[in-house]
């Protein structure tokens, strides 16, 4: 880990891959911080990053949304912030999806109406990166998302 003045920097080490940098750097002026949060390993990454910088650099209200997936997310969702590392972390459920095949677009879109966060992370991620099956793929980018080619 690297801390600067305003910003985490974690460099991610893979035995097969790159070395990939994750930088947390958020506005001075943003405190209250969402994040879409199912309690897989990629948003637990995120949460845990948002924790170490509210513990580092500046205190932050974050806020764990958790969408009507499955019972599943709330479950480990649950089981993960009831840690005491995650102790100041609010956790706010049930935020309606529509779709069924585990797209979250909705859910965003509900989140980013809210007035209680400055800023949101969704952590959406294309998994696998290429077409399977006949309904498409199941998730779709941040890129996408937000509409960015």
């Amino acid at each position: 880990m690297l801390k600067c003045d305003s910003q985490l920097i974690y460099e991610i080490n893979h035995p097969q891959k790159k070395h990939e940098f994750i930088n947390i750097n958020i506005p001075a002026e943003f405190n209250n911080i969402g994040l879409m949060y199912s309690g897989g390993v990629e948003s637990t990454l995120v949460l845990s990053l948002l924790v170490l910088y509210s513990q580092k650099i500046r205190p932050l209200n974050i806020i764990a949304y958790t969408v009507e997936k499955s019972d599943n997310y709330e479950y480990y969702s649950s089981k993960i912030l009831n840690q005491d590392f995650y102790k100041n972390v609010k956790h706010i459920t049930k935020i309606p999806n529509q779709r069924s095949d585990g797209v979250i677009k909705e859910g965003i879109s509900i989140v980013l109406q809210k007035k209680e966060i400055d800023l949101l992370f969704t952590g959406v991620n294309k998994i696998p990166d290429e077409y399977i099956g006949p309904f498409g793929p199941t998730r779709i980018t941040a890129e996408e998302v937000s509409g960015i080619p």
